[in-house]
């Protein structure tokens, strides 16, 4: 008798299993081969499908003019102003006048007691007290006069001699006197009002004390400019001036003054602006206001101005890009001036659109959307 297949050939009687593993290794070349010949989720909405960047754009006609807005820290002064400081230490025993009050040219204004003060030492003079000095002088003045009696009575070569030699000691006790003098009394250089008095009587002072000021003339604003602000400003340009630094209560001004010359320290020029008395009604000289001016500046024939990041820079030059029909193309342009952070650029017709945001990321070619 045959024994059975499943007996003959034991495989058989395993054929479900392997069939499974085989129909499941078949499915799996059918849908590896399935996917790979499938554009995945990401290649159907990649790159191709990716948002064009949106710019702005800007016609060159319409940046034919700009505007450079600068601010300054200022100070509210006279047109002339003394300000008057010790020149030895010692008290105030002595004040002038008061605030508010006219003074003349070379009226006493502060006295100060210093009897330890010392001479400086190209007076040739050590007494450091006023009385002896004075006592040297009226000594010195005796001398001469006995000189000159005794020349008038015996004209002689020896009393000739000795009558100048006592006149040229009298002369240098005077100024010896007159060097402790100025030492001891202020007094104003020029006529005007008391502006500003920092002392009393009884306060002590030392060299370069401020003592007070001395002021004439309206009260102007003072500021300083860099050498870019400088070339932008004019005479009777319009400011404004505040006394706080966000610009409120805002009042109005004119430039009267620019100074053609650099300070040497700050490399900085000096402006003067006016404005009206009631302007200064309540601002003290002296105030620190903030000074904010706007000036409007026009490009040379056929040039234009853009903003700095609106340009590129490589080894061929100054480009921009410009939008025609969604697309982005680079155009070689010629870099007249920089002015801060706005450029004056020239080569380009009026009707050409610049693209002024988004450059740095920019390529030829690249497809983009308007704002």
């Amino acid at each position: 008798m045959t024994a059975p297949l499943s007996t003959r050939f034991p495989w058989i009687s395993r054929w479900p299993f392997f069939a499974i593993i085989a129909l499941s290794a078949a499915l799996g070349i059918s849908v590896y081969w399935s996917a790979s010949d499938t554009p995945s989720l990401e290649d159907q909405t990649g790159k191709d499908t990716l948002t064009p960047p949106t710019v702005s754009t800007s016609r060159v006609s319409e940046q034919r003019s700009t505007a450079f807005d600068f601010s300054a820290a200022g100070t509210v002064e006279h047109e002339s102003e003394a300000h008057l400081s010790a020149s030895t230490s010692g008290t105030i025993v002595f004040v002038g006048s008061d605030l508010g009050r006219m003074v003349g040219v070379g009226q006493t204004l502060f006295r100060i007691d210093a009897p330890g003060s010392s001479i400086p030492s190209n007076q040739g003079f050590r007494s450091s007290e006023l009385e002896s000095a004075a006592l040297s002088l009226a000594n010195a003045k005796k001398s001469y006069q006995l000189a000159k009696h005794d020349d008038d009575r015996d004209e002689t070569t020896a009393s000739e001699i000795a009558k100048d030699r006592a006149r040229n000691d009298r002369d240098i006790a005077a100024l010896a006197y007159q060097a402790i003098l100025d030492q001891h009394i202020v007094r104003s250089p020029i006529a005007g009002s008391m502006t500003a008095r920092f002392v009393a009587i009884g306060d002590t002072v030392s060299v370069g004390t401020p003592l007070g000021t001395v002021s004439r003339g309206k009260k102007l604003i003072r500021f300083s400019v860099n050498d870019t602000e400088h070339a932008l400003l004019s005479l009777g340009q319009a400011l404004t001036f505040s006394k706080t630094s966000d610009g409120k209560n805002a009042l109005s001004g004119r430039i009267i003054r620019i100074s053609p010359i650099a300070d040497t320290a700050s490399r900085r020029f000096l402006i003067e602006a006016e404005s009206s008395e009631d302007a200064f009604k309540n601002i003290a000289s002296g105030s620190i206001v903030t000074v904010s001016v706007s000036v409007s500046k026009q490009a040379g024939p056929s040039n234009f101005f853009l903003p700095l990041s609106a340009v590129s820079q490589d080894q061929d030059g100054s480009a921009v890009f410009i939008y025609e029909d969604d697309q982005v193309r680079k155009q070689m342009v010629t870099l007249v001036s920089i002015d801060g952070e706005i450029v004056e650029l020239s080569g380009l017709d009026p009707d050409t659109r610049i693209i002024t945001t988004g450059v740095k990321r920019l390529k030829e070619g690249d497809t983009v959307t308007l704002e």
